[in-house]
C-alpha cells in the first residue's frame, strides 16, 4: 500500500460537494460527529493537479431539485500511480465523464490516472426494497484495490446480493460490513459480508500483508461489532460487551485471493470499545482505537483514565494481542485517526481535546483545552511506553498519517479557528493554525498538509 502517495494526493485532490451545508455556528463534542468542511482550497504549497467531482446538470434528475453530494472517506494509490478514492454519493454527480444518478445513498470508488484524469467509477446498487452503503477504507496491493465499508438493507456489490438483518415485524435493518477486492478497472473480483443481528457493525480500516512464503497474501481488517452473543466473520465469536451501544473491537483475517474468512477475534470489555486504524509491521499488525471502562488485550487488562482512552496494541498473524498501551485523561480525550509503523516504531496521529497523559508526557489542546488539536505520538515498544507526543495549535480535524523511506512523517487534515464562550463555540470565517514555527491562515475550514521528523519536530 502506497501510504505516502495516498496522503500526498489526499491533500492535492479536491472533491467538491455540490450540496454544501452552511458553516456551523456551534461546535459539538460527540465522538460520533464531525465538522463539515466549508472550504476546500489549500493555503500553502502547490498542487500538481486537481480532479473535481460533484453535482452536474442532468437531463433526467434523480429528484425534482438540483442536488448532488460526494462524500469521500479514504483514498489509495496503486503501483502504477493511479489514484482511487471512495466514500458515498447520492443524487446526481459526475466524475469526469463517469456519472451517478440515484436517490439511494451508495458506496462508490472512483479512479484517476496519475495525472488526475477521471477514468473509472464503480458504485453499489440496491435491490428488493432498497438500501444504503458507504466505503470507509481503501488500500491497494500492486494494481489490485481492496475496500470495506458498511451497508443497511439490500445492497448489491458486484454479483453478490447482501441483506443486513431486519428484526421480525420491523422496517429498520441493522448495519453490516462489506469487504471487496477489485481489479485496476474497478471490476469486483470478490465481495464478502459480515455482521450481526444487532446494529453498528463497521469496518474502519484494512491492510494487505506482504507476500507470504507460499505466494499468498492476507487482508487484515479492524472495526467494531455490536452483538449480544455472536458476530459472524465466517466463524462464531463470543463478545465481551452487553449489546446496545457497547461495541467490541474486532480484527479479522481474510484470503486476498478469494476473500475466504480465515480468522477473527473480538477484544474489549463491558463498555463501548472501538477499532480505528491498522498498519502492517514485521510479523503481524499494529492497531489503534478507543476504549472505555476496562478492556483486555491478550493477557493485558487496561482501565480507562477518562471516559474514553486511546489504545494501541500489536497482533501476530494468529491475531493474538500483545504489547498494549493507552493514553487518556480525566479531563480530556485523544482520538486516533491513523497509524503507521517503520523500523520498530509506531506513529499515531489524531486529535486531542482537553488534557491527556501519554505516560509521563502530558499535553493540553489549544484554547485552554477547548479546541480539538492535532497530535502525533511515537511508541518504540520499550516496555510499551510512549516516546514522545507533539501537538499543534488551532481547531483541527486529522484525516491520516504517513511516513516516507527517510522517516519523515506527513499528517493531513483540516483546520479552523473557533471562538469559545462558555461551553459553546463559534466557527470564525477568518482563522489560523500553527504547526511548530509555521502558521497558516484559513477561511472557515481549510485543508493542511504538515511534515514532521521522526523525533517529533514539525518541519517548516
Amino acid at each position: 500500500m502506497h501510504r505516502l502517495q495516498r496522503t500526498a494526493v489526499l491533500f492535492l485532490t479536491a472533491l467538491l460537494i455540490g450540496m454544501m451545508s452552511q458553516p456551523l455556528n456551534q461546535i459539538q463534542y460527540s465522538l460520533d460527529e464531525e465538522i463539515v468542511d466549508a472550504n476546500s482550497s489549500p493555503r500553502a504549497g502547490s498542487t500538481d493537479w486537481t480532479a473535481v467531482a460533484g453535482y452536474a446538470t442532468v437531463t433526467n434528475p434523480s429528484i425534482s431539485v438540483a442536488a448532488g453530494l460526494v462524500a469521500p472517506s479514504d483514498m489509495a494509490v496503486d503501483s502504477l500511480g493511479s489514484v482511487y478514492t471512495g466514500g458515498f454519493t447520492i443524487y446526481d454527480v459526475t466524475f469526469g465523464s463517469q456519472a451517478y444518478s440515484d436517490t439511494s445513498q451508495m458506496a462508490y470508488i472512483a479512479k484517476t490516472s496519475s495525472s488526475g484524469n477521471w477514468q473509472k467509477l464503480w458504485y453499489s446498487s440496491a435491490f428488493s426494497g432498497g438500501g444504503s452503503a458507504s466505503v470507509t477504507a481503501i488500500t491497494t496491493a500492486g494494481t489490485d484495490v481492496y475496500a470495506c465499508g458498511w451497508f443497511v438493507g439490500n445492497v448489491s456489490i458486484g454479483t453478490q446480493n447482501f441483506q443486513s438483518y431486519t428484526p421480525s415485524g420491523s422496517v429498520e435493518s441493522s448495519q453490516d460490513i462489506w469487504v471487496a477486492k477489485f481489479d485496476q478497472n474497478l471490476n469486483p473480483l470478490w465481495a464478502k459480508q459480515a455482521g450481526t443481528v444487532e446494529n453498528d457493525d463497521a469496518c474502519e480500516d484494512l491492510v494487505v500483508s506482504p507476500t507470504n512464503p507460499d505466494g499468498s497474501q492476507d487482508v487484515y481488517l479492524i472495526g467494531e461489532t455490536n452483538a449480544t452473543a455472536q458476530a459472524y466473520f465466517g466463524t462464531s465469536i463470543t463478545r465481551n460487551g452487553n449489546g446496545g451501544t457497547s461495541t467490541d473491537i474486532f480484527i479479522a483475517k481474510m484470503s486476498a485471493s478469494n476473500g475466504a474468512w480465515n480468522d477473527a477475534k473480538i477484544t474489549g470489555g463491558q463498555s463501548q470499545d472501538l477499532g480505528q486504524s491498522i498498519a502492517w509491521r514485521g510479523g503481524g499488525i499494529v492497531a489503534t482505537g478507543l476504549f472505555s471502562g476496562t478492556a483486555n488485550f491478550g493477557s493485558q487488562q487496561m482501565q480507562a483514565i477518562g471516559s474514553y482512552d486511546l489504545w494501541i496494541a500489536d497482533a501476530g498473524t494468529n491475531l493474538a494481542w500483545a504489547n498494549a498501551s493507552q493514553a487518556g485523561g480525566t479531563a480530556g480525550v485523544a482520538q486516533p485517526f491513523g497509524i503507521v509503523h517503520q523500523s520498530g516504531v509506531d506513529y499515531i496521529a489524531g486529535t486531542v481535546r482537553g488534557t491527556v497523559n501519554f505516560d509521563t508526557n502530558q499535553v493540553m489542546s489549544s484554547s485552554n483545552g477547548q479546541d480539538t488539536t492535532t497530535f502525533v505520538a511515537s511508541r518504540s515498544g520499550t516496555n510499551n511506553q510512549w516516546d514522545w507526543i507533539t501537538t499543534a495549535s488551532g481547531y483541527h480535524e486529522v484525516r491520516d498519517i504517513d511516513i516516507n523511506s527517510e522517516g519523515v512523517l506527513l499528517v493531513t487534515g483540516s483546520f479552523a479557528t473557533v471562538s469559545w464562550s462558555g461551553t459553546g463555540g463559534s466557527l470564525q470565517q477568518s482563522g489560523s493554525g500553527t504547526w511548530g514555527s509555521t502558521t497558516l491562515s484559513s477561511t472557515y475550514f481549510d485543508p493542511f498538509h504538515a511534515t514532521m521528523d521522526s523525533s517529533g519536530n514539525w518541519v517548516s
